[in-house]
């Protein structure tokens, strides 16, 4: 769904089967055989592109039912307010379609968590590619009479009707039943797709970012373009081309509100207060009947931000200092989350914990073992010697510290007095010193690392700012600084690196066969941590 079109699959098993182009393009072919002795070889889709990421759900969490009498199963539906119901007459948890064993033959379904929102709603675990705004609209869970594909396979055995938005928007049936029992007269499943067809077909189904922006502007020309910028566990990113001011593109944020505060507070509290360039925040919305919120924001063209670039180092290092300085002295500052040497210590012991508990894993070789078993080494010897780093931390003063001030979240602009800088995704942002936004600055930068190039002059560029406010710390103190940042960011980022492939979100355990593709990754990051450990003298 990249081009702003819909699509209503009032189906089931959609998208099982993997179709592909041979022999020069002539031919179509699809392998449903088992020959080769291996099941991953024939053509389906979830072993190379799982059908989730298109229609939301897939047959491996729903089942089929092909022999003998079935039990009679109609979706148990919620979001009663939504416009697909419109018309239906149905109330939150009631059952529709039993009567004509709407949930029968094949059916598809999404991994279903088993921890529900605050309106005791069914929410996906988004552990297989299902998208993150998918809509859990109905369930029915299937009993063990039904057949599963793989047979092994884990799955949430719950048919799944569902609605997420892309570019365009896509509505799953989940049944292949559907058509049937509209044709038998089933009148609320006859309703829904009347909807469906009527919304989607008609154009009249408006981007939910539209929707949402709307809301701050009625008036709100179309945009010209929608374009879907990021797509996380937690959040998507859109650029709503020509809607803003003067036609200016805005940026439409969607989050769970329970996590979006710190951000909204950090835009609406702190940085108009502070003497640095920043975006503009256009307004919020809360999302109806969900835990999402939309921002918008300025649009934060211009260049992308380069560490290598002597030009945008002196600038970033200029921004950050008066940003530090000025936002130590505004009092909502105090009132972000910690982000204290604690914080950096919960998140080693979260990355040992998921290093612990996969380093069974089958698929990993002796010489990937050890480098994890190393990682655990360094890691106990890490916060053995912690009471040292919370005394290095006491010298430091506290402030608004982004903790993700890297080049992904950063632009360059120009302006008529020069070049500004511009930073944004606040949201792991805290109170807390200025050591991890100044780690790039070390002499091992993190993430990307820098290689040879000396750091220097961005750190006296920095330390010439702060040391007005700061005079008890000389340039000695801020190298120092640097590689306590570099400390706290390369254990940020290991600790996000196997966040973001957990494939279990209640387990925190990593999926069977991905703790190979994060080697290479880790071992940078653990050299990062040792060279830092090295240059602020703790010994092993």
């Amino acid at each position: 769904m990249t081009h702003l079109c819909n699509s209503p699959p009032l189906n089931g098993n959609t998208c099982w089967w993997r179709v592909q182009f041979a022999a020069g393009n002539a031919a179509f072919v699809c392998d449903k055989t088992k020959l080769a002795g291996d099941a991953q070889k024939r053509d389906q889709w979830f072993g190379v592109d799982p059908e989730n990421r298109l229609t939301g759900v897939s047959h491996r969490n729903g089942e089929a039912q092909w022999w003998g009498k079935r039990e009679s199963l109609g979706y148990r539906m919620q979001h009663a307010d939504h416009w697909i119901f419109d018309g239906t007459g149905l109330r939150n948890n009631d059952v529709f379609g039993a009567d004509h064993a709407l949930v029968g033959y094949e059916c598809d379904g999404a991994s279903i968590s088993d921890r529900p929102d605050e309106r005791g709603f069914a929410v996906p675990r988004h552990d297989d590619a299902t998208p993150e705004n998918f809509v859990i609209l109905g369930t029915a869970k299937l009993g063990p009479e039904w057949a599963q594909d793989p047979i092994d396979f884990p799955g949430s055995r719950t048919a799944t009707m569902g609605i997420y938005a892309n570019h365009g928007i896509v509505f799953t049936a989940a049944t292949t039943d559907w058509p049937r029992a509209i044709a038998e007269g089933e009148p609320r499943t006859e309703k829904i797709a009347e909807n469906v067809l009527h919304r989607l077909g008609s154009g009249d189904a408006e981007h939910p970012a539209m929707q949402a922006w709307k809301q701050l502007c009625p008036k709100s020309i179309k945009p010209s373009l929608i374009q879907l910028l990021q797509q996380e566990r937690k959040s998507c990113i859109y650029r709503l081309d020509g809607v803003g001011p003067c036609g200016a593109a805005v940026i439409a944020k969607r989050c769970r509100a329970a996590e979006s505060q710190v951000e909204q507070a950090i835009y609406e509290k702190i940085l108009p207060c502070l003497p640095v360039s920043t975006l503009a925040l256009h307004g919020v919305v809360d999302e109806p009947g969900t835990e999402f919120r939309w921002f918008f924001l300025e649009d934060a063209d211009g260049e992308v931000f380069s560490y290598s670039l002597k030009e945008h180092g002196r600038l970033a290092a200029r921004w950050l200092g008066e940003m530090h300085v000025s936002a130590a002295r505004v009092l909502e500052v105090s009132r972000l989350p910690d982000r204290g040497p604690q914080y950096y210590l919960d998140h080693l012991r979260s990355f040992r914990r998921k290093i612990q508990a996969n380093l069974s894993d089958p698929v990993l070789n002796s010489e990937q073992i050890d480098v994890l078993e190393s990682m655990l080494g360094q890691a106990d010897f890490l916060e053995s010697r912690w009471v040292r780093v919370v005394e290095l931390c006491r010298r430091y003063p506290r402030t608004l510290v982004h903790c993700d001030f890297a080049s992904k979240n950063l632009r360059v602009r120009s302006s008529t007095s020069g070049l500004d800088l511009v930073a944004f995704d606040w949201e792991m942002a805290g109170y807390g010193i200025p050591a991890p936004d100044i780690a790039e600055w070390s002499d091992r930068g993190v993430p990307k690392r820098i290689g040879q190039r000396s750091a220097n002059s961005e750190l006296v560029n920095y330390w010439e700012v702060v040391r007005e406010s700061w005079s008890y710390l000389d340039l000695t103190a801020i190298k120092q600084l640097a590689e306590l940042g570099s400390v706290f960011r390369s254990v940020l980022a290991m600790s996000w690196e196997t966040e973001s492939l957990a494939i279990s979100w209640e387990s925190g355990s990593i999926g069977r066969g991905w703790w190979p593709l994060l080697i290479d990754e880790l071992r940078g990051y653990q050299t990062d941590l040792a060279v830092a450990l090295q240059h602020l003298g703790f010994a092993r």
